[in-house]
């Protein structure tokens, strides 16, 4: 499984664990990805993945933080609107 959720994160899995996988920029100035998050379930990884997104937000105040919430709400949207995609490659 592979699913890019946003430019920022994606989702993948080994045969154990979906992995919450953050893009970045490497020394060299390529693009990579590398694991944030081990999760044994769907509904662990969505919660880790939002409270990634919170605790690494730069959100100094109420405003901010509204703005930080307004983001994990929209990651969540598209978590939704995929599940019909995500589930059948995790029944394989």
């Amino acid at each position: 499984m592979n699913i890019e959720i946003n430019e920022k994160y994606r989702l993948t899995s080994d045969p154990m664990n979906f992995i919450i996988q953050e893009r970045y920029k490497s020394k060299k100035g390529e693009w990579k990805w590398k694991n944030i998050s081990y999760c044994n379930n769907l509904t662990n990884t969505i919660r880790s993945l939002c409270r990634h997104m919170l605790l690494s937000s730069p959100a100094v105040d109420c405003e901010g933080l509204t703005e930080s919430l307004k983001e994990v709400e929209a990651v969540i949207d598209t978590l939704e609107s995929r599940m019909a995609e995500i589930e059948p490659e995790v029944m394989k």
